[in-house]
């Protein structure tokens, strides 16, 4: 990997006879090809006025690209200057120790007195580039306790695994020192598909991936019965639901994932066509539970079904408050259904046909013992 650098190098002093002083920067080490930056600052205790200099410098191994002029005549910017600053750019050429150096020819304060004359060198050594392997394959890839069949051009390996491993140790062999690796080492693992990768990094930061589908089957499902329905619990990686919080529960000594708030417990499950649904957990009870409009209601009885109406019992989980209900299949509308009003109703309506009854059988008794006293008299 090559890479094009400029360097600042660091400050030498000097000082010229009486009031100038000149510093140059250079750097001690820079890689063929790349770009050095020579900066010299001539400065006085009093203000200058002017002067007169020179560069050179070792063209078999720097090349000039820039900057102040080589040769050339300089003024101060104001009364109170007090100091100038060139800047000399150079590519380097070649491997070797390259030399710097710059004349003050002639140097005036502002006075017009002399300020004195000199020189200042400087030297960078120039190397070669350094190599950056780009070497990112491993040298062996394994896995505790089975044989991956590992070839360094193969990225992708599938491994099946027995139901009961809940963990898995990954080693990796370098091929390079440099090269850097991640995703090694004990790692966990989940019933279902476990996706595992492990990252090479080559000297230079190119990366290669190599991946590792790892299957653990799942055991067996745990079984329960609501109505005579069976249902298999799902275990983990439920959906999460508002108002409930993610918890683990052991069921038949296996630890399962469940939602809980501080009144209720809920699972899902999966019937035999795979379908899951949601159910409320009492203990050792459960109850199909019936989400309608963001509302949870759980089951208390069997549905019954009276032409286009389902009717049932059910408690809402959101107020807790259990009710009859009678949902419309159709338009899937759910209302609340007044029971004991229709029963009270329908008990006002039998008294009054008893009372209107016994009044016309009491009247009709009334009628004959008094045709039969009438005859008697006759």
């Amino acid at each position: 990997m090559k890479k094009k650098i400029l360097f600042i190098l660091c400050i030498l002093f000097f000082a010229v006879k009486v009031n100038a002083a000149i510093y140059v920067s250079n750097t001690n080490t820079v890689v063929v090809g790349n770009t050095v930056t020579f900066r010299v600052t001539v400065s006085s205790t009093t203000p200058l006025g002017s002067g007169k200099y020179n560069v050179t410098y070792d063209d078999r191994l720097l090349r000039y690209t820039g900057g102040s002029k080589l040769v050339d005549t300089f003024v101060a910017q104001n009364e109170s200057t007090k100091s100038v600053t060139f800047t000399f750019s150079f590519v380097t050429r070649d491997v070797g120790n390259a030399s710097f150096r710059f004349n003050l020819n002639e140097f005036y304060l502002l006075s017009e007195a002399p300020g004195g004359t000199g020189s200042k060198t400087s030297t960078v050594n120039i190397v070669k580039p350094k190599y950056y392997s780009s070497n990112n394959y491993l040298k062996n890839l394994k896995v505790a306790d089975y044989d991956i069949n590992f070839n360094k051009d193969k990225l992708t390996y599938d491994i099946t695994l027995k139901e009961t491993r809940t963990s898995i140790v990954i080693g990796a062999d370098k091929m390079e020192a440099t090269q850097t690796i991640t995703g090694i080492g004990e790692v966990p693992l989940e019933e279902g598909m476990n996706k595992k990768t492990i990252e090479v990094r080559a000297e230079n930061g190119s990366v290669r991936t190599y991946t590792l589908n790892i299957f653990v089957p799942e055991k067996a499902p745990i079984k329960i019965k609501i109505k005579d329905e069976e249902y298999s619990i799902v275990k983990r990686k439920i959906p999460d639901l508002a108002g409930y919080t993610k918890d683990k529960l052991k069921i038949n000594d296996e630890e399962v994932e469940v939602l809980k708030n501080d009144k209720y417990t809920i699972l899902y499950v999966k019937d035999s066509k795979g379908n899951v649904s949601k159910v409320l957990k009492e203990k050792d009870n459960y109850k199909k539970i019936l989400e309608f409009n963001n509302t949870l209601y759980a089951i208390s009885k069997d549905k019954e079904k009276k032409g286009n109406y389902e009717y049932f019992k059910a408690l809402n989980l959101t107020t807790s408050k259990e009710n009859n209900y009678r949902y419309e299949i159709t338009e899937k509308t759910l209302q609340i259904e007044e029971v004991k009003k229709e029963v009270k109703k329908i008990s006002v309506d039998k008294i009054v046909i008893i009372v209107l009854s016994s009044i016309l059988i009491l009247t009709y008794v009334i009628f004959i013992i008094i045709y039969l006293k009438r005859r008697k008299i006759k």
